[in-house]
Parts: C-alpha cells; sequence; structure tokens
C-alpha cells in the first residue's frame, strides 16, 4: 500500500531451494498521485449580469475540470467567467480528474452573493426663507459599496451623513447614487428651495492705473438696501443701485455686494471679474557712485511694479541717455551729474525717478616728491610729499622707500642701514579715493670702517702711540687730553688715568662714522693682607686674604691650597710666616706683605668610667687633663654645683650624660663625656605596716616617705571586704597631710588590717608600684 504520491521503482527478487537468486527491476514502474482541488474569486459579491471570474488553484497533472456555480449551470473551462441572472447567494464546487483517474473537489458554500443596490435617503430640511440654509442628509441606501452626492449648487460629496449649506437662494435639485458590488448603480432625487433677494452686479473700468475710478451697476429684486464692499477696505450702505469708487492703490480687487430685503434677509453677491490696478515705481542704484577722473558706473534698476514694464528712459545728466533696463555708461569728465530714469508699462503707467548730484566724477590729486639724491647710511633723509595741483579734500599718504618701509606721513623721515641705490615711491589718496603716485631717486653711501685700534695699556708716566684706520681723514673727540695732535691718524697719549678716546672718520663722500679706544693706566700699589697673624690648632687650616693687586704668589707654597690666588686656605703643622708679592697684569709695579701662622698641639682630658647613683644623691665629677689646659666647661649644667671647674659634685634627678670641653691657650679644646646613671628602687622608698591615729602626735598618719621621689600618683587603702575607705592622687610624697588619718565618711574605723596599693613617680621619672597590709591599732 502506497500512502504518499510520488513515482516508484519496483525490483523482485527469487531464490531457489538451492540459494540460487536473480532479479528483477522496472524503474518508474508505479505512479501514484493525489490531485488537489482549490479556487478563488475576487467578485464574491456582484450583480446580476456581471461576469464573475474565477482562478483555477488545483494541484495535479493533466487534470480536467467540472465547474458547478450553484444556479443549474456549469462549465469546464480551466477558469470560467459566469453571469448570475437573479439576485441570491450561491455555493461553488469544483471537481477535478487526474489522468490516472483519480479525483478531488472542493466546494465554498454560498461562495457568491447577487444582489442590486437601492438609493435612499432624508433630508433635515427642504425650504427656507433666506440662506445660508444648512441642510443635513441621511442615508437610507442599501446593498452598496459607494455613494456619490451631488447637491445642485456644483458642490459633492461621498460621506453617508453629509452636512450642506446653501448660501445663494435659488432652487437646487438633490441626487444620490448608490453604487454596488460589480458595478450596478442606483439613483433617487429630491429638491431644495431656498428664498432670499437675488440681483446681478455690473462694473466698467476694471483695468487702470493708481486712482482708477470705476463704475458698479446693481440689478436686483425684492431689495430694498445694498452694501458695497469695494474690496479694498471701504464699504458703503446705501439704497443707490448705481455708484462709482476710486480705487487709490494698486492691487488686485474683486467687489462684494450684499443685497437685503425687507425681511432682513442678507445675500452677499461676488463680482466675476478682478479689478486690477497697476502701479510702477521707478527706482534704481549706481556702481559706483563716485568715479575717479573718468569711468564707467553701472546703473542697476530696482523698480517695482504689479504691472508688466514696457520700456525704460535714462538721462545720465551729461548730455546722454539709454532705454536700457540696466544700462552701463561712461563718465569722461570731472562733475556732479544729475540722473533721471522714466519708466513705461503696458498699461499705460508711467512715473519718475529723479536723483540729484548723484554721480560725482572727481579728479585724482596731483604730486611729486622732493628729496635729496644721495645721503650716507643711518643719515635722516626727509621726503616731502609735493601737491602739483590743489586738493580741498584730506589726503591719505603711502610710502614704500624700497627698504621694506613704510610710512603715512607727508613729510616722512627715513634712515637707511643699507648702502645702495633706492627707489621710492608714494601714493596719495583724497577722501573720495582718487590717487596718484610719484617715485623717486635716491643713492645711499656707505659710511666709514672707522678702527680706533685694540684696546691697549701704559705704565704710569711711560707715552702710548694710538692708530687710527679705516677714513679718509679723523678727528679725535673730546676729551682729547694728553694726545700729541687730534686730527693726525696716530697720536701719542701719555694720560695718567684711565681714559676712552673717540676718534670720528670721514669718508670722500663726506659720511662720518665714529669708534672708540679703551687706554688703561697701571699704577703703584700696596699690599694689604688678613689676617695680620693668626695661630691654628695641628691639623686645621686657615684662610689668608690678599688685597690690592691683581695677581698674587705666595711662599712658602707646600702647606696652601693655591700659590697664585687671592685667598688660599694655610694648613701648616708648625710655626709658618707666609709671604705674598703682588704685580699687575702689565708687570708695571709690585708690592709684598707677610702673614705670621702659630701652630698648637690639642690638649688632653680623661673622665673616666659612667657612674650610677640613687635618685637624690650626689657625686663628685673628677677629671684628668694636660698641663696646658686654662679653661674647663660642663655641659649640661643641670644638677651641677659649677660648670667652669674642674671637678664640679653633680645631683641629678634623671640619668645624665656630662661632657667636659678644656681649651689651651692657643684656643685648640678637646671633650670627653661621663654618664650618671640614677636608679629609683625600694631603698628609696619606705611604706609603714602599721598607724596609731590616737592623737598622741606619733605615728598618727598612714603615708608614704622616702628621698628622690617626685609623686604620689595614686594611693587607695582598701578593708577586708575590697571597699575603697581611703583614696588621694598626685599627692607630694614625705606630707604627711596628705596620707590617711584612720576615718572613713568622717567616722574613726575600728582597728583592723587594711589594704594598700599605691603607685609611686621618682623624680627620674620611673614608677614603682606597691601593695601591702597596714594595720590600724586604737
Amino acid at each position: 500500500v502506497y500512502t504518499q504520491p510520488g513515482i516508484y521503482t519496483v525490483t523482485l527478487t527469487t531464490v531457489d531451494g538451492n540459494g540460487c537468486t536473480d532479479s528483477l527491476v522496472k524503474p518508474f514502474y508505479i505512479v501514484i498521485t493525489k490531485p488537489i482541488a482549490d479556487f478563488n474569486t475576487k467578485d464574491t459579491s456582484s450583480c446580476p449580469s456581471k461576469l464573475v471570474q474565477f482562478t483555477n488553484l488545483s494541484l495535479g497533472n493533466s487534470l480536467m475540470y467540472s465547474w458547478d456555480f450553484g444556479d443549474n449551470t456549469t462549465s469546464d473551462d480551466i477558469n470560467p467567467a459566469h453571469a448570475y441572472a437573479a439576485t441570491g447567494t450561491y455555493t461553488i464546487t469544483l471537481k477535478i480528474t487526474d489522468q490516472y483517474g483519480c479525483i478531488d473537489s472542493v466546494s465554498k458554500q454560498n461562495y457568491i452573493r447577487i444582489s442590486l443596490p437601492e438609493a435612499n435617503f432624508s433630508l433635515s430640511d427642504s425650504v427656507s426663507d433666506c440662506p445660508p440654509f444648512v441642510v443635513t442628509f441621511t442615508d437610507l441606501s442599501v446593498n452598496y459599496t459607494n455613494l456619490s452626492w451631488e447637491f445642485g449648487d456644483g458642490n459633492t460629496s461621498t460621506e453617508k451623513t453629509p452636512q450642506h449649506t446653501y448660501n445663494l437662494p435659488g432652487i437646487y435639485k438633490v441626487k444620490l447614487t448608490a453604487t454596488g458590488p460589480g458595478g450596478c448603480f442606483d439613483e433617487i432625487f429630491a429638491t431644495i428651495i431656498v428664498n432670499g433677494p437675488t440681483g446681478v452686479l455690473k462694473y466698467n473700468q476694471i483695468t487702470g492705473c493708481n486712482t482708477l475710478q470705476t463704475n458698479f451697476n446693481a440689478t436686483s429684486k425684492n431689495n430694498i438696501i445694498f452694501t458695497w464692499d469695494f474690496n479694498d477696505g471701504v464699504t458703503i450702505t446705501t439704497k443707490d443701485s448705481i455708484l462709482s469708487h476710486v480705487y487709490t492703490n494698486p492691487g488686485f480687487y474683486v467687489p462684494k455686494l450684499i443685497l437685503e430685503d425687507d425681511k432682513g434677509c442678507k445675500v452677499p453677491i461676488t463680482g466675476t471679474d478682478t479689478i486690477k490696478v497697476y502701479e510702477v515705481k521707478p527706482g534704481f542704484t549706481a556702481s559706483p557712485t563716485t568715479v575717479c577722473d573718468a569711468g564707467s558706473v553701472a546703473f542697476i534698476d530696482s523698480t517695482t511694479s504689479n504691472d508688466i514694464i514696457s520700456g525704460y528712459s535714462w538721462d545720465f545728466g551729461d548730455g546722454t541717455t539709454s532705454t536700457e533696463q540696466n544700462p552701463l555708461h561712461v563718465y569722461t569728465a570731472p562733475g556732479s551729474y544729475n540722473v533721471r530714469m522714466i519708466v513705461n508699462t503696458q498699461s499705460g503707467c508711467l512715473d519718475t525717478a529723479d536723483y540729484p548730484a548723484y554721480i560725482r566724477v572727481i579728479a585724482s590729486p596731483g604730486i611729486n616728491i622732493l628729496a635729496s639724491a644721495e645721503a650716507c647710511e643711518f643719515a635722516d633723509v626727509i621726503f616731502k610729499g609735493n601737491l602739483l595741483q590743489p586738493d580741498t579734500s584730506s589726503l591719505t599718504w603711502e610710502w614704500d622707500f624700497g627698504n621694506g618701509q613704510i610710512s603715512s606721513q607727508q613729510n616722512p623721515t627715513q634712515q637707511y642701514t643699507t648702502s645702495g641705490a633706492y627707489t621710492v615711491n608714494v601714493i596719495a589718496t583724497n577722501s573720495i579715493g582718487c590717487k596718484d603716485t610719484a617715485s623717486h631717486s635716491i643713492f645711499i653711501n656707505p659710511l666709514p670702517q672707522t678702527n680706533a685700534g685694540n684696546d691697549a695699556f701704559l705704565c704710569l708716566g711711560t707715552p702710548l702711540q694710538l692708530q687710527a684706520s679705516g677714513a679718509n681723514t679723523y678727528q679725535w673727540l673730546v676729551p682729547s687730553d694728553n694726545l700729541s695732535c687730534t686730527s693726525c691718524a696716530a697720536p701719542v697719549t701719555t694720560t695718567p688715568d684711565n681714559i676712552t678716546y673717540v676718534v670720528k672718520g670721514i669718508s670722500l663722500a663726506g659720511c662720518e662714522k665714529s669708534d672708540s679706544v679703551n687706554i688703561r693706566v697701571y699704577k703703584p700699589f700696596t699690599v694689604a693682607v688678613n689676617p695680620l697673624a693668626d695661630s691654628i690648632c695641628t691639623g686645621q687650616q686657615i684662610q689668608l686674604n690678599a688685597f690690592g693687586a691683581e695677581n698674587y704668589i705666595w711662599s712658602p707654597d707646600a702647606t696652601l691650597s693655591g700659590s697664585t690666588i687671592s685667598n688660599p686656605f694655610a694648613s701648616p703643622d708648625v710655626n709658618t710666616v707666609y709671604k705674598i708679592i703682588g704685580f699687575d697684569s702689565a708687570n708695571c709695579f709690585k708690592d709684598s706683605a707677610f702673614i705670621p701662622v702659630s701652630v698648637f698641639p690639642y690638649p688632653t682630658v680623661e673622665l673616666g668610667i659612667d657612674q650610677t647613683i640613687k635618685v637624690g644623691s650626689s657625686i663628685a665629677l673628677s677629671s684628668q687633663y694636660s698641663n696646658d689646659v686654662i679653661k674647663w666647661l660642663w655641659t649640661p649644667a643641670t644638677g651641677l654645683s659649677c660648670t667652669t671647674c674642674p671637678a664640679p659634685v653633680a645631683k641629678p634627678d634623671a640619668t645624665t650624660t656630662y661632657t667636659l670641653q678644656v681649651e689651651n691657650n692657643g684656643g685648640c679644646s678637646v671633650t670627653d663625656n661621663v654618664t650618671i646613671i640614677v636608679i629609683c628602687n625600694n631603698e628609696n622608698v619606705f611604706i609603714p605596716n602599721t598607724f596609731s591615729p590616737n592623737g598622741d602626735g606619733a605615728n598618727d598618719v598612714f603615708y608614704v616617705r622616702g628621698s628622690g621621689l617626685f609623686t604620689i600618683k595614686n594611693l587607695r587603702i582598701l578593708n577586708r571586704w575590697g571597699e575603697v575607705v581611703f583614696e588621694k592622687t598626685n599627692a607630694n610624697p614625705n606630707d604627711i597631710s596628705q596620707g590617711w588619718n584612720g576615718t572613713y565618711k568622717g567616722k574613726m574605723l575600728l582597728p583592723d588590717v587594711f589594704v594598700y596599693v599605691v603607685d609611686v613617680v621618682c623624680n627620674n621619672n620611673s614608677t614603682l608600684t606597691y601593695s601591702g597590709n597596714v594595720t590600724l591599732i586604737r
């Protein structure tokens, strides 16, 4: 049994009793088909006599078709079209058979609906005494797909329930067309009556230039009042049916007339023609409006008009004219020119624009340059801008001196730093912008290469010859003291002091340049030293200083940091006298001086080993030192009986390291130190174990005693139940007033054994804590 459609190959295999086999294959032997019937149409709704087109959607091979349209008619077409004669709903059946006799069918119940549209409507009202008349139409049609309304006044609608306004009196025939499926339609009519005044509006002179007068004439029935609206902001209410109106502004106007009858019904009438009032406003611009000497001016039309311009007429004020819209005119002579423009339109409108003194042709200034033909480098050259013809307007000047420099003055001064030929140009511009240009050539001569010679020196009283070069002639300027001549190139000087000589060199062209030479005069001097004499300790150094000379030589130099400087360091091992020789750079003069330096050995001192004492006790400090010691100094001074003696007594409160510095008569000093260790222990504190507060003056108070104590930080007395019966903090040691007298809360306690806890701070800031029993005896 085959369950799926398709083409199948069949194979037969036989096997005998001996196991022999044979096969037979028949390719594509079995064909299994399954046709599928289906169809559709876009015309499921239509009307009688209209063709309904069916589209076959069936699947299968070499199909045959059998259609049943549900109205006792059939077809064997693949895609049939069928027209139904009567209204109703119809079931469509399609049966298909393929080439192998396989069959399938499909039925679509009530698939086709055939109907006819019926147009019908109602309206809210059909008669009015005066417009506007608003009528609401309500559709009552059936079996339709589209509605179309015609209201009788040229307006239409496709809405289901439209509302329409009748603005004018009249009798209007309303038509509703209902169109159903398949294009069949039905129509129905109704009449609308709108009463009110009617009339006709006529007028002439509808085209012209501004200040156009138009005549109006109205004819009407059963009206008593006219309201005229000329559409330019002017309205008139009158019983006159003939009027004239003057339009003073350009524009397009559609006049209106309102008719009012004796019932107060008002009906507007709109004019059928547009009144066209034209105007032309001529105007123009020009570029440029100011011309230098002669030149072209472009005139640009800026006329405005609501009419078509038909012609232009220009008068340029110099006897020439033009009819172009945007003419280009050349003025050839200086002067002030009036310009006139006349513009015409195709409707006959005309106007004129007059621009007095609109175009000015200005003569350019005429100039030349007054200046020297040559000058020297760095000289101030004066240039004068000279006017060849008067110009009453203010001028601006633009100078280019040919050396990269410019100026805006009329008569500038310029300095040239490089020799050579230069061309100077200047442009003079008047307030209108008219210009003239002038040029001038000038040659700049180089300065002489004056050289006064190299700087030199002389020993006081010795003559020195100077030598100038680089120029044609020379002049030695003030000060020229002690010179053998002032207008020669090589004078001799015997100046007693430093001086700077200045020589001015002059070239063949008369250009001048000066140079200077410095002369230094070396004079005798005296060498001074500091210190004049001094001493040092063995191994030390001292700085020696010499003054008054330029150069120095020290001796002996073996123990010096430098032998040719003014301030060497000396570190001799034995007493030494140092000699200093000073001399100037020219070896003109010399002087010498001496500095003796004494060398002392260091003294010795020994303080021995460190010592330990109890706080509050004292100890004598002893020292062993060399015989040359003359001074002693102990530090710190705390706890010492003296600080400048050999053996002071020390009583420090805390461990202290003492330093002794000893010094001999050479100021040489050494130090040694010893540490005194201060301890605080049980030997410093005494706490009694009994006391008898009976008022006999003996052992009446329990308090802490001892030596080297600073404070009783805390003292507490507790009874056998752990209750604190006395407490004191920061009390003074050895002070009976700071102790316990055997009372608690103001009452004398009975004899008993109590526990004490005490913290004691010693003078060396160490803290000792004690606890024990004390017995109160009565």
